[in-house]
């Protein structure tokens, strides 16, 4: 049986998996000629979106234990 835990943290480990390509694919192409503000606040973005999916996980992983 599938619990609504599983399928929760399924979701955000793809969600998370996601924000990581994103980061890749828009920080990458960036160029060096370009404001390195906007390099900085894309990372930083993902970092804190990232951090925050952890951070609902592992309440949901707790909560539901």
């Amino acid at each position: 049986m599938v619990t609504t835990a599983t399928i929760i943290t399924v979701t955000i480990t793809m969600a998370m998996i996601g924000v990581i390509i994103i980061s890749v694919i828009v920080v990458h192409p960036i160029p060096t000629s370009r404001s390195n503000h906007q390099e900085v606040s894309v990372e930083d973005i993902c970092q804190r979106t990232v951090s925050r999916l952890f951070i609902q996980s592992s309440l949901l992983t707790i909560s539901d234990q």
